[in-house]
């Protein structure tokens, strides 16, 4: 399932204009070179709701937004690191 995303162009010129928030999209590609992780990661991420996939009009392509990854890289490694006996010294 993915969000629809217009365009200008895209819509008829009586429909009010569409704001959305500045954000940074970034292909599947660029979140698995952000993240380190594989495609097939990213896709269960997608498929668990933890992603969503945007798709833009023009050109038309799948993108996630770069927030929303790196909070869910932030959430995956705190998870990961949670309940790990602290380093000798460590405050």
């Amino acid at each position: 399932m993915t969000a629809q995303i217009e365009g200008q162009g895209g819509e008829p010129e009586s429909a009010p204009r569409r704001r959305y928030p500045l954000v940074h999209p970034l292909t599947i590609s660029q979140v698995m070179e952000i993240t380190g992780r594989s495609k097939r990661t990213i896709e269960r991420w997608t498929s668990q709701g933890l992603l969503t996939p945007y798709e833009l009009s023009h050109p038309r392509e799948i993108v996630y937004v770069e927030d929303e990854v790196l909070d869910v890289e932030h959430r995956k490694l705190q998870a990961k690191h949670q309940g790990r006996p602290r380093p000798r010294g460590a405050k």
